[in-house]
Order: structure tokens, then C-alpha cells, then sequence
């Protein structure tokens, strides 16, 4: 998987996966959170530059058509030198606005830029299709690098076995580091325990994570010991993450009854039937982190509603963890009902903790149910659902404001 082999093929999910991240200029790499760098493509120092479209362009071109990277260097390098991003130059800091010296184009940042993205587009296709076959070869065993020179840390990993699903490949899924060469294999029930019984390594090591502090935002951030900084995170696993915030954001741009009518229908998409039925039907406990984090577009609130709740979007999702929850706790909601939370969005709403309360009667049954305003990008989610009563819907009238 993550070894140069990878070059030889350009499936259609290594393809998907550089198309749907969008470009995002950075002056430098610290800027962006791991997890941002997974779903964003961007080259340090190219605030302020016109030059982002021609890298992206440039490396699209690596990905898809497998070019080598002494030819991505020839190509690239007269269009860079012609927009005057080459050599060393003095760039004014958007962060501290300081004037700095700083390093932009050259043939040594080209190899890292092209090895950066190539192999975490890769990784991340990859990714794709262990979890399309997990169900027949539901382990992942980690492979040596091909490297002259070999991590030492990188090397003790070689030969640990575990289930797909396991926490660890979260983080530890390669290429770990700068020019991480290390590789995996997915197997079987068979050739795992085999493989157990050579090497003994059936279980996730402890992640001895370290402080690091990123310079740039001040903050210190959890890195496992014998990964790079911006590399503990599995590209792969983010991607749903990546589709999701580019398509909420082209859906907040659009004219209200087009976005409407566009809401609706990503409503009737299998994606969100398989949060609410698939997802939905699982213990929460079941859920992977992954689970938890997969969403479906279901509904959208007025524009007026979501600006006064604070919210960045009109959009309201469903993830896979609300599912749970509310399948598990609350057993008269079927997946019929969790079909018409665009239907009880109608129905009377009250100012709740971070969002609104909202009840209707459907079928001769009243429901409420819960939207609120949740993480960093003040996002709307469903949180709660339940079957309720006229006498709770009266004590809200009573004590809470309205939304009109």
C-alpha cells in the first residue's frame, strides 16, 4: 500500500480523495492542525501568491497521471519562476505581520511537496478499500519500509497485527513521518494468526504520546512517539469529513429554494440512510470514532433562525453517534420517523442551551426534538428525539422564548 509500488495505479479513490480537498494558502505548514492538513491542500509561504492553483494543478497531475518527479520538477519550475515564487524573498507574515525571510520555491521544497501529497493522496484512497474488503480481510499488518535506512521505532512496529478497526491505525497508519517509506497489508483470519504466533505483536503498543509545540499557534499539541508533527493523523479516515465541509459550504452559497430543494434531496440519499438505519440500529458503544463522526445532511433551518442560534450554516446534520443515541434511548423512534425530522422542523420551536427545542405532532403522536450548535465551525446537529406530551409542550410555552 504505501510503498513506491503505489505509483504504478491511480484508482478512482486516490483520484476523489485529492479532488475533494480544497485549497487553503498558508504562509506556513503549523498554521493548519494535522487533521486540517488531511483535508485541505495547501504549500507554505503561498499566502498572498498566486501560485496555489499551478501547484495544485501540478501535483493533480502527479497523482493522476503518475508522473515522475524529475518531470513535476521541469514543468512546475518556469511557472513558479515566472510568478516570482522561487529563491529566497522577504514576505510580510499575515499572522504576526512581520516582514521575513523566506524560503519559496526550490527543487528540494518541489520533492517534498510532491512526496507529501502524492503519498497522502495515496494513503488515503487506499484507505478506501480497506475498508471496502474489511469484511473479508479484516486485519492490517504492518509492513518494513523499503528505506536504505530504516526508524528504529518505525522498525518495531513491523509485524503488529490488528483488526481494521482498531484505534491504532488512526495514528499509526503510514507514511508516519517525512519520506516514511513503511507499508501495510491487509489479510485474513488465517494468515493473522500466523502471523500472531511469529511475531507476538496482537496487540496496539502504548502511544507514548509527547508534547509538542507548535511555534506558529502557540499551542502544544499530543504526537505519538516516532511520528512526525502533522503526520499522527490517518488521511483516509478524515475524507467523509473532507466531502462533508466542502459540500455544506457550497450548499450554504446557494439561493434558498435551490438549497432547499437540494437539502431534500441529499435527505433521500443512501449516505443518510445508512446513518440512520445503520448506524443508527448500533449501540453506541458499538460505534467506532469514525462511526461516531460520519454525518448526513437531513434538513436546513430558516436563515434567520440559524444566524440568531449563532450558527455558520443553515444545514442541519445527523451524525452516526446522535443516531445511536437516539435509536438506543428512545426505541419508538423508527427510521420512518427519523426520516421526517424535516417535517417536525416545522413544528413550534423554543430557545434551548446552544440551539432550539422543537415539537410537533405527527401520525396523532407530539415529538420533540433537539438542533444545536455544536464544535469550532458551529455546526447544527440533531442531538435528541423523543415522543412527548401536551403538558411538557404547555411548560415550555410557559417558561421559554419562541422562535418565530
Amino acid at each position: 500500500m504505501a510503498d513506491d509500488g503505489l505509483f504504478r495505479t491511480a484508482p478512482k479513490e486516490v483520484i476523489a480523495y485529492f479532488d475533494r480537498r480544497p485549497s487553503v494558502p498558508s504562509f506556513d505548514w503549523r498554521d493548519l492542525a494535522p487533521h486540517e492538513h488531511a483535508l485541505a491542500h495547501t504549500v507554505a509561504k503561498t499566502a498572498g501568491l498566486n501560485v496555489l492553483d499551478d501547484l495544485r494543478a501540478a501535483i493533480r497531475k502527479a497523482v493522476v497521471d503518475r508522473i515522475p518527479f524529475e518531470q513535476f520538477r521541469d514543468e512546475l519550475i518556469p511557472i513558479l519562476k515566472k510568478k516570482g515564487w522561487w529563491g529566497e524573498k522577504k514576505l510580510r507574515d499575515e499572522k504576526t505581520g512581520e516582514l521575513v525571510k523566506a524560503q519559496l520555491g526550490s527543487p528540494r521544497r518541489l520533492q517534498i511537496m510532491y512526496w507529501a501529497n502524492v503519498h497522502s493522496a495515496h494513503a488515503a484512497g487506499e484507505w478506501q478499500r480497506v475498508e471496502r474488503n474489511k469484511q473479508f480481510l479484516p486485519y492490517l499488518t504492518y509492513v518494513a519500509s523499503v528505506s536504505e535506512r530504516k526508524r528504529p521505532l518505525h522498525l518495531s512496529w513491523v509485524g503488529i497485527t490488528l483488526p481494521v478497526d482498531d484505534a491504532w491505525w488512526r495514528s499509526h497508519y503510514p507514511p508516519n513521518g517525512w519520506n516514511c517509506k513503511c507499508s501495510v497489508r491487509q489479510i485474513g483470519d488465517r494468515e493473522a494468526g500466523r502471523l500472531w504466533k511469529e511475531h507476538g505483536k496482537d496487540k496496539a503498543p502504548a502511544l507514548d504520546e509527547r508534547d509538542w509545540l507548535n511555534k506558529r499557534t502557540g499551542r502544544i499539541e499530543k504526537v505519538p512517539a516516532g511520528i512526525d508533527p502533522g503526520w499522527q493523523t490517518n488521511s483516509g479516515l478524515l475524507r467523509d469529513r473532507t466531502i462533508t465541509a466542502q459540500l455544506q459550504g457550497a450548499l450554504d452559497r446557494m439561493p434558498e429554494e435551490p438549497r432547499r430543494a437540494a437539502v431534500e434531496q441529499l435527505a433521500r440519499h443512501p449516505v443518510a440512510d445508512y446513518v440512520r438505519e445503520t448506524l443508527g440500529s448500533k449501540k453506541q458503544v458499538e460505534l467506532t470514532r469514525e462511526q461516531q463522526l460520519f454525518s448526513a445532511a437531513v434538513a436546513q433551518l430558516p436563515a434567520q433562525t440559524a444566524k440568531a442560534m449563532g450558527a455558520t450554516t443553515t444545514i442541519v446534520r445527523l451524525s452516526g453517534d446522535n443516531a445511536a443515541h437516539i435509536r438506543e434511548r428512545h426505541p419508538e423512534i423508527a427510521t420512518a420517523l427519523l426520516r421526517a425530522i424535516p417535517d417536525i422542523l416545522e413544528g413550534e420551536a423554543f430557545r434551548d442551551q446552544n440551539g432550539i427545542a422543537v415539537f410537533r405532532e405527527i401520525d396523532g403522536v407530539l415529538y420533540r426534538l433537539k438542533v444545536k450548535v455544536t464544535g469550532d465551525r458551529r455546526e447544527l446537529y440533531v442531538t435528541t428525539m423523543h415522543q412527548s406530551n401536551p403538558d411538557q409542550l404547555e411548560r415550555w410555552r410557559e417558561t421559554r422564548n419562541r422562535v418565530e
